[in-house]
């Protein structure tokens, strides 16, 4: 499967889905009691466009294990896929530098990056693989109290959060979140998943991500950054261990989503690449392990 390929399977999987009803397919990688990241063989974490792949692939295959790999990978563990499975195609991109010399002699460069698809296992298609690769999440929070991991990572980016009022949104001219009160919440899950989502919207000011075109502030450029906030406070929520509620605001953008998901096949990825920015920016704010 090419590259190109790979961008219109995965859109049209997702255009599939938000036509079904299904408002975040992404969302779906979740496990029952708690969530995962996909991870590499190594343990390190899968990133951007690829943790939605694998989250999308664990939804639909029914993947308990958080661990994919290649079929190479998986024989060096003493695994053996088992016949007749199915991998999920990723992406792998490299940079590339071309050099060219003007008539004049003047010689210049021009850098960009190749994409290239490569296919992955997870460990629940694999035999004979140590027991790690097996293991399964578990429940691990108290969902009646306030998460304080969650409650240390936001307050360490310093975005200045107020509480009250019945809506939650992100205010450019005064740069600030404001949320409803704690209580006022169904679950902590969803306060948290919340003020993730607003936290990304905080990353796209001028001085910081630089997201917002101010000159196009479109109906599709909020859907545009709706998306983003979506599948950046997922991949927070799952890098925290929480599980976020679906937020309620999606059904205004569904048909956007769709059109623009159709129109460009590449829309999907661009949002994850800038969903991922996004957590990076907010993790790199964290305080560093001495």
């Amino acid at each position: 499967m090419t590259a190109k390929d790979l961008y219109q399977s995965v859109t049209d999987s997702i255009v599939k889905a938000l036509e079904e009803g299904n408002l975040t397919p992404w969302r779906k990688g979740w496990q029952e009691g708690g969530a995962f990241f996909p991870l590499r063989h190594n343990g390190t974490a899968y990133r951007g466009v690829n943790t939605l792949l694998l989250w999308l692939s664990s939804h639909n295959r029914g993947f308990a294990s958080p661990y994919f790999m290649t079929f190479k990978q998986a024989k060096e563990y003493g695994g053996c896929v088992r016949k007749g499975e199915k991998s999920t195609p990723i992406l792998w991109c490299e940079p590339v530098t071309k050099k060219a010399t003007a008539d004049d002699g003047t010689e210049s460069e021009d850098r960009f990056w190749i994409s290239k698809t490569y296919a992955v296992f997870n460990a629940d298609q694999v035999e004979g693989l140590p027991d790690r690769f097996y293991a399964r999440p578990v429940p691990t929070l108290d969902a009646s109290q306030r998460i304080e991991h969650a409650e240390h990572f936001i307050m360490n980016t310093g975005a200045e959060i107020e509480h009250g009022g019945f809506a939650a949104y992100y205010m450019k001219l005064s740069d600030k979140i404001s949320l409803p009160a704690f209580e006022f919440f169904h679950t902590p899950e969803a306060y948290y998943g919340t003020c993730l989502h607003e936290l990304v919207h905080w990353t796209g000011a001028n001085w910081r991500l630089a997201r917002f075109d101010h000159g196009k502030e479109s109906r599709g450029e909020y859907a545009k950054e709706e998306i983003v906030a979506e599948l950046a406070a997922c991949f927070l929520a799952a890098q925290l261990g929480i599980e976020p509620a679906v937020m309620p605001d999606h059904h205004a953008y569904l048909d956007f989503w769709i059109q623009a998901l159709r129109e460009d096949a590449r829309y999907i990825f661009r949002a994850a690449s800038q969903a991922q920015a996004a957590c990076d920016y907010l993790t790199d704010l964290q305080p560093k392990p001495e």
